[in-house]
C-alpha cells in the first residue's frame, strides 16, 4: 500500500487529487478543500488552515483513504472520513432556510406525536 503525501508544506503550495470514489480535494491557500468533479469549483472546507498546520495529509490505498499526519487527536492515526453521501467537505453552519424547514418538521412531529399519545424519547 502506497502513501502519496498531498503537500509537503500545504501552507504554500496548490495541488489537487482525485479519490477512488471520484471525489476532487485540493489544497489551496493552506486549506484542504472539496471540489467539483465536472466543474472544479469549490464546494466546501474539509479542513481548515488551522488544523492543517504543519501536518502533512496522505491518500493511501490508491486514493482510497485520507489520512492527517501526525494525528492530534490522541491515537495513532487519524483518517478523514467522508460523510453519509461520500462527500468530504464540512458543514459548519446549516443554511438558514435548511435549518427552518428541519424546525418546521420536528414541530409537525412534536404536535402529532402529542395528539396521537406517543411520547419521544430522548
Amino acid at each position: 500500500m502506497s502513501a502519496a503525501p498531498l503537500a509537503a508544506s500545504v501552507a504554500r503550495k496548490v495541488c489537487w487529487w482525485h479519490m477512488a470514489s471520484g471525489v476532487v480535494l485540493g489544497v489551496h491557500d493552506g486549506m484542504l478543500l472539496e471540489y467539483d468533479e465536472v466543474t472544479l469549483a469549490p464546494l466546501g472546507v474539509v479542513m481548515t488552515a488551522e488544523e492543517l498546520d504543519g501536518r502533512d495529509v496522505l491518500l493511501v490505498g490508491d486514493g482510497a483513504v485520507l489520512i492527517v499526519h501526525p494525528p492530534r487527536n490522541g491515537s495513532d492515526v487519524e483518517v478523514v472520513h467522508p460523510n453519509a453521501d461520500g462527500s468530504y467537505a464540512r458543514t459548519f453552519q446549516l443554511n438558514k432556510r435548511v435549518r427552518i424547514e428541519r424546525k418546521a418538521r420536528e414541530r409537525l412531529a412534536r404536535r402529532w406525536l402529542a395528539q396521537s399519545g406517543l411520547v419521544l424519547k430522548q
